[in-house]
């Protein structure tokens, strides 16, 4: 039997599909316009329901998806009505940022809740680590795992002698007896005089 060649137009040629009959331009549907952005009527629900639900809704641990899921609108419609409102985006952000408590809880019943199960223990664990990690994301200041430290002072050059005055006035103000010898004060709480170095 003699052996033959496979070429790539054999193969084409031997897997070619069924022609498709062409379709007269008269009865194709003419192509609607995608829409941008949401219907008008999805923002309006949003408007319907208001900001203080929504905030309520959010600081009870709901998330975007159930607030869109309260208005009947996709998540997509919730987010594009945010951004048209500085106040609302601002309103929903604290809000969020208010909830990290709610987390912080959630962390804390997922462990002391959790079945003496090693696998339900180790699922409980997880959860409690998402949940912590998740408040720590929404407030910073409080659950966040780094602290913010604000070095915006002014840098104010003294003389030894303002250092000085500065030093004693604040030792009046304390309440301390303020003895001067030499030109050096030294505070004596118990109204006895140290050596200064």
């Amino acid at each position: 039997m003699p052996r033959t060649e496979l070429t790539p137009l054999a193969i084409c040629e031997a897997t070619a599909l069924p022609e498709v009959p062409e379709v007269p331009e008269a009865d194709c549907e003419p192509a609607t316009p995608k829409r941008r952005g949401p219907p008008a009527l999805a923002l309006a629900t949003f408007d319907a329901l208001g900001i203080e639900a929504i905030c309520r809704i959010i600081s009870e641990g709901g998330g975007i998806r159930d607030v869109a899921a309260a208005a009947g609108a996709s998540h997509g419609s919730f987010l594009e009505w945010l951004s048209r409102n500085p106040d609302h985006s601002a309103r929903v952000r604290e809000a969020r940022r208010l909830t990290a408590w709610h987390w912080d809880e959630q962390a804390e019943h997922a462990i002391r809740d959790a079945p003496r199960d090693p696998i339900e223990l180790a699922r409980a664990r997880e959860l409690a680590f998402h949940f912590r990690w998740r408040a720590g994301k929404l407030n910073q200041a409080i659950y966040g795992e780094r602290a913010a430290v604000d070095v915006s002072g002014e840098v104010v050059h003294t003389t030894p002698e303002q250092r000085r005055a500065r030093i004693v006035a604040l030792q009046r103000k304390l309440g301390y007896e303020v003895v001067t010898i030499e030109g050096v004060a030294e505070r004596s709480p118990n109204g006895s005089v140290g050596a200064h170095e």
